[in-house]
């Protein structure tokens, strides 16, 4: 089976999405297969009631009313338009509302169900403290998404323990539950399933109770857990109560806070302009709905589908009707966006989403940068707000990185360290870095240096005056300070370490292109006494390694680190001195030629990691666990081995965040970032289904995933993967065995290589990395002509070089078994198996090597073993056919049986095989069915197809018994089938049909 893949970040804009929360939406594999009788397949389903209104009837209300509106917009307007002679562009005062106020307003309003509760509950009083304990902790993590979500579900446990049976605390008792794998989702749909059915109109409970309990069926649904419920209408239904929520509740909360609540649980699809249409649909058909909800509906819905429409590339690949629709749909988001900032422009999301549609050409009246100082007016530290304003200042909308960074400064300027205002440099950062056509690192980039030098100093300066703490701000700092790093400003990147915090390597991510402690160490030791020496010695180690050192190159190196040591008595320095020291005897260990084992320490000084942290269980084996659901989840190691090489892994996938677990070996590139980038990702994944995936195939629309399912699975969880990386061509190993061989010439060859996910549409959530080793590829033996004696020596040379691998041993057992020594194939045939047997043609090869010595009715089981292993394993079929019909025991023969093996050959591989050793197996298989002309001229054929002498004997000898009318029998004592060849699609001839029996012709009339 060949997957699609769907390819992240090749598009032009990036629309901030907020964060969803884990146990309000999913966290759990969106595939889940079905389950029978989840819940009442003849569940009753509501229709919709707008599905069928035209849009532009429901519409014509609320466009009435942006229309009346128009000249106290205008009026609004022009009372509040910014200019620079009027104040910064970012107001530096505290008037404006912060992201922890609207937080605390979400959290009141979560917190809502607990007071509910109290008052409407018809729980025992056993029961009751309990449950409020559960819903208080409940609604905050909900509202934070902070908390050990565990125990909160050990809170809903007690609760339900002690009695509880109030629907709040059954379907937030299930949710949580679910989302921490302690129920199944079969369960938590049969909790939402009674539930919904005991809901009335009443007072109790709380209106968002219906609405949640749709929203989590709709959900179940998506994931194939409800039997027989289509998704599309679940989600329907689930939009239309979302509706009737916001007009029950409008006027008695936030509408802000409403409408965060209903796109956090109903998580729209990234870009789906349809999904956003359904929801704003249902909401026209609700009057009571707060206007202002109306509107940010209606504006994303016709922003949406303006870029649908438009397309996410550059401007020169968008067509003459992309732009039509996009020019006329982008004014009808502004009208809406308008009228929401104006009904409510004490909220910054009307104003953020407008600095993008003033920057497109859908509003006129406001500059970006009047639309910027409306929303942070509104909410000061309003992040997406910066995030937008700054991603239209990039080159590609006219701006410059000069300008993202003079914007920088203007955040680190503001002192709000309070706030995440001045961190907002953090964003402008990786920005610049998104514009890099050449992948080097951020620091590359003076522009980005700056920004950085900028905020330390600021941050520094903040901490002499008590205002931050460095382990609030470990990842801004972790940028700035890799940045510095990445520059060669090593003085101010030892200040910046200075700083602190200790142990920040979480933040030292992959993205970073330096590991934590290695920097730091470096940052001492170069500015130290040994400073000219140190600089040698990090470039041997940093370099991109083309080209595999010589040891007495390595040991060179290690001299040096030597005399480093003994000039440099820094204890900050020393850590360098030790990690290089390592780093150098790995890649003294791999340049001659011995496996480095990659192993792991509790610092992980020799790694670098992203979205992840790590549960060291002894020095072979790590735990990962993803730190955000939104992020592929990454191991790489500091040392840089250089091509062509053989790197392996066992990997034990515990659960997924998004989609399949996907956790594997990565090499090429970390992710598929933009259009044109060469090298793409090559990536072997674990799973239930083992992925082999060349993502340079799939951008063409070739075929590029093979699938591998292990049979049996590890007992142990662990499965093994490995990759193999030469000049122009990549082989990758699922469970020891050969999955696919793959030539791209076209695609650069290099270093990189993590463990972990790359950017398809799974993001893994747990795994377990075991036994990462790598060491210098052994030559390509596949092109070997394994006929000849000539090809044994680099065979045997394979299996000497890498004994435990079973494929060097398959290809050697084959080439053994061809060449009449059948008795020591099959020893290495035994030690293949005794590693795994699912290894593609192994079977094959044990059965050719069977009959070989004899053993021909084991042989039978090896081939059909093979098959049955592999459903599409053409060339066992053709053996099984020979001793079929050629076996010296009688009872092993069925030759109508082989007639309907090279039956099923044929139709896999069409009509016009050509193949000299088919052609010959045809000859017997006709020949024992008393078909002798037709044998005869198969023989004929294969003998002009045979391409060598040893075939052409083999032709021979068979057609020289056909010729006699005698069926082809192989001796007693061993012959082995004739060897696979390759598959010609071109036409060949085909014997004539037999003519029928003059007995059966009719008669000829005149």
């Amino acid at each position: 089976m060949v997957r699609r893949i769907l390819i992240y970040g090749l598009i032009c804009v990036v629309v901030a999405v907020g964060a969803v929360a884990l146990i309000e939406f999913g966290g759990q594999n969106p595939l889940t297969p079905p389950s029978s009788g989840v819940v009442d397949e003849a569940m009753k389903l509501p229709h919709p009631a707008f599905l069928g209104k035209r849009l532009a009837t429901l519409e014509e209300p609320i466009e009435a009313q942006i229309t009346a509106d128009l000249p106290a917009m205008d009026a609004l307007q022009a009372k509040h338009t910014w200019s620079a002679d009027q104040g910064p562009l970012i107001p530096h005062g505290q008037g404006a509302m912060t992201g922890a106020e609207a937080a605390e307003a979400y959290l009141e309003y979560r917190l809502r169900a607990v007071k509910a509760y109290r008052a409407g509950t018809s729980d025992p009083q056993a029961a009751r403290a309990p449950a409020i304990a559960f819903l208080d902790a409940y609604s905050r993590g909900a509202a934070t998404q902070k908390g050990d979500f565990k125990a909160i579900a050990a809170l809903g446990d007690a609760a339900i323990k002690a009695g509880s049976v109030d629907p709040l605390v059954r379907v937030f008792h299930a949710r949580v539950s679910e989302s921490m794998e302690t129920m199944k989702p079969a369960q938590s749909a049969e909790v939402f399933s009674e539930v919904k059915e005991q809901l009335t109109d009443g007072a109790y409970p709380p209106p968002v109770l219906r609405f949640l309990v749709w929203a989590y069926l709709a959900e179940l649904a998506e994931r194939n857990v409800l039997a027989g419920i289509p998704s599309l209408t679940m989600r329907q239904i689930a939009y239309e109560e979302a509706a009737r929520f916001l007009a029950k509740e409008s006027g008695s909360a936030d509408p802000d806070v409403l409408l965060t609540l209903v796109k956090n649980t109903l998580g729209f699809d990234r870009e789906a302009a349809d999904q956003r249409l359904e929801l704003y649909q249902a909401c026209l058909m609700e009057p009571k709905i707060d206007p202002y909800i109306i509107h940010l509906l209606g504006g994303d819905y016709y922003a949406k589908l303006a870029w649908q429409h438009r397309g996410g590339g550059f401007a020169d690949t968008v067509s003459g009707e992309g732009w039509s629709k996009f020019r006329e749909l982008m004014p009808r988001a502004a009208r809406h966006f308008r009228r929401a900032w104006f009904l409510h422009p004490e909220h910054p999301h009307a104003a953020e989403e407008m600095i993008m549609l003033s920057t497109a050409g859908g509003d006129e009246t406001w500059s970006p940068e009047q639309w910027f100082h409306a929303a942070v007016a509104a909410q000061f530290d309003y992040h997406d707000a910066y995030y937008r304003y700054m991603f239209v200042t990039m080159p590609r909308w006219g701006g410059s990185h000069q300008a993202i960074a003079d914007f920088a400064e203007k955040c680190i300027a503001t002192g709000r360290w309070d706030t995440v205002v001045p961190s907002e440099a953090q964003t402008a950062v990786e920005l610049i870095a998104l514009d890099n056509e050449t992948n080097d690192p951020a620091g590359k980039n003076p522009t980005a240096v700056k920004i950085a030098g900028a905020y330390l100093d600021a941050f520094a300066a903040a901490m002499k005056r008590g205002e931050v703490k460095p382990e609030n701000f470990a990842k801004p700092l972790a940028l700035m300070t890799s940045l510095l790093v990445q520059a060669g400003d090593y003085r101010k990147a030892r200040d910046a370490f200075d700083i602190g915090p200790e142990a920040n390597d979480r933040w030292w991510s992959i993205d970073r292109g330096v590991g934590y402690r290695y920097s730091m160490g470096l940052s001492y030791a170069i500015t130290g006494p040994a400073e000219k020496i140190v600089a040698p010695i990090h470039d041997f180690l940093t370099r991109e390694a083309t080209e595999a050192p010589e040891v007495a190159d390595v040991e060179e190196m290690q001299k040096r680190l030597e005399e480093c040591r003994a000039m440099d008595m820094d204890s900050r320095a020393a850590g360098y001195y030790d990690i290089a020291g390592r780093m150098l005897e790995q890649l003294k260990t791999y340049a001659a030629g011995d496996w480095v084992n990659l192993t792991f320490d509790p610092q992980m000084t020799l790694w670098t990691a992203r979205a992840a942290k790590y549960d060291l269980i002894d020095p072979a084996t790590l735990r990962l666990t993803a730190t955000h659901s939104g992020s592929s989840m990454q191991l790489k190691p500091l040392t840089r081995f250089a091509p062509p090489y053989m790197v392996e892994a066992e990997i034990k996938p515990v659960r997924a965040l998004q989609g399949d677990v996907q956790a594997g070996i990565v090499i090429g590139a970390r992710a598929a970032m933009r259009l044109g980038q060469s090298p793409l990702p090559q990536q072997l994944s674990s799973g239930p289904t083992m992925i082999a995936i060349f993502f340079d195939r799939t951008l063409i629309g070739l075929p590029g995933a093979v699938d591998f399912i292990p049979d049996p699975q590890p007992v142990d969880g662990f499965q093994h993967l490995g990759i193999r990386r030469y000049p122009g061509e990549t082989h990758m190993y699922a469970m020891h065995g050969l999955v696919v061989a793959d030539r791209q010439p076209s695609q650069p060859l290099n270093d990189f290589i993590v463990f972990g996910d790359s950017n398809r549409t799974g993001v893994t959530g747990e795994a377990v990395f075991r036994n990462l080793r790598i060491r210098k590829a052994p030559p390509i033996t596949a092109g070997l002509n394994s006929e000849s004696p000539r090809s044994l020596p680099a065979l045997r040379q394979g299996v000497e070089y890498y004994p435990e691998c079973p494929e060097a041993r398959k290809q050697l057992a084959g080439a053994l078994a061809e060449q009449g020594q059948a008795a020591e194939a099959l020893e290495h045939v035994a030690k293949a198996k005794a590693v795994y047997l699912k290894i593609v043609d192994l079977s094959r090869i044990e059965g050719v090597a069977l009959c070989g010595v004899g053993q021909y009715e084991a042989a039978l089981a090896a081939f059909r073993k093979d098959y049955d292993l592999f459903s599409r394993a053409a060339w066992s079929r053709v053996h099984e056919a020979w001793v079929l019909t050629t076996a010296p025991d009688e009872k092993l023969r069925d030759g109508k049986k082989a007639l309907e093996l090279l039956k099923a050959v044929r139709s896999q591989l069409g009509n016009s095989m050509n193949a000299w050793s088919i052609h010959v197996t045809e000859a017997v298989v006709a020949a024992e069915n008393g078909n002798f002309e037709e044998a005869r001229e198969f023989a004929r054929l294969g003998e002009e197809a045979a391409d060598t002498d040893s075939r052409r004997e083999i032709a021979k000898r068979v057609r020289a018994v056909l010729d006699q009318d005698r069926p082809y029998r192989m001796p007693e004592s061993g012959e082995i089938p004739p060897p696979p060849a390759g598959v010609s699609r071109a036409k060949r001839s085909t014997p004539p049909p037999r003519p029928e029996s003059t007995e059966s012709q009719p008669e000829t009339g005149t």
